[in-house]
């Protein structure tokens, strides 16, 4: 019985930290920021932001906390924006007509992304004055 169930509790390790299965999910996960990057304007901006906001992190005189965090709000942007265009994939998908609640779908994510770069200035400008 102890035999059975420690082969059962093996297998079942086995499938969940699966090396395959990482490597996959870790191309799924590139791949899909190869497409963000390559389809949208936005994310390619704000891909730009963040690799000078990095910079100026070096050349400020912050804590390593603030430093993190200034960066950190950038990162959030992406990631943001990264779910906006998922949804907004997702919206299109289900049909190119008008309806009302796709639009609102739409708008809300985009108001998402609006507000983390609201909250990345707000954190930038506490840090810097």
């Amino acid at each position: 019985m102890v035999f059975k169930i420690k082969s059962i509790l093996e297998k079942t390790l086995k499938k969940i930290f699966s090396i395959k299965k990482l490597f996959k999910s870790t191309q799924f996960a590139l791949n899909g920021l190869k497409i963000v990057y390559k389809n949208e304007v936005a994310f390619r901006q704000e891909c730009f932001i963040l690799f000078f906001s990095i910079l100026i992190t070096f050349f400020i005189n912050v804590s390593k906390v603030e430093k993190i965090l200034m960066i950190g709000s950038i990162v959030f942007i992406l990631i943001i924006e990264i779910i906006n265009t998922a949804i907004e994939k997702v919206v299109n998908r289900i049909g190119t007509e008008k309806n009302i609640l796709s639009g609102e779908a739409k708008d809300i994510s985009a108001s998402a992304v609006f507000v983390s770069i609201l909250l990345a200035c707000f954190i930038w400008f506490i840090i810097l004055f």
